[in-house]
């Protein structure tokens, strides 16, 4: 049996940080954050938070957003000296978790755009964006 499937009981949130090559998930069920390697070795049980109902996850440069169902909480992790950082309690209850760069995508760059007007373009803030 792999690694992977040993041990989980309600993945919800998924996600691929392709350059270190390891897949990242929280566990709803168990109130976990944990990773493994994407050649399927090398897994860790990042983060657990008590009775905390995890459902989803992104990544940005060394941080982890989750957020929490139970509490209505967005949770910031330090994934490179394993410390959670901070939490931040949101108005209703959240969802998935996105990260929004302009430093990653320039704004205009997107072909769904083609109205778009690059003179007059602003550089957009890093955000979070939670539904």
């Amino acid at each position: 049996m792999s690694t992977f499937q040993h041990d989980i009981t309600e993945p919800l949130g998924l996600v691929i940080d392709y350059k270190e090559e390891r897949l990242y998930w929280v566990d709803y069920g168990k109130g976990v954050v944990e990773s493994i390697a994407l050649n399927g070795k090398d897994r860790l049980q990042m983060f657990t938070v008590d009775q905390a109902k995890f459902f989803g996850i992104t990544l940005y440069k060394k941080f982890i957003f989750a957020t929490d169902q139970r509490e209505n909480q967005l949770y910031v992790f330090d994934r490179q000296r394993m410390k959670h950082e901070v939490n931040f309690r949101v108005g209703a209850k959240p969802y998935d978790v996105m990260m929004y760069d302009d430093d990653v995508m320039k704004a205009g760059s997107c072909k769904c755009y083609p109205k778009f007007d690059p003179k007059n373009r602003h550089k957009l803030p890093k955000i979070l964006s939670l539904s």
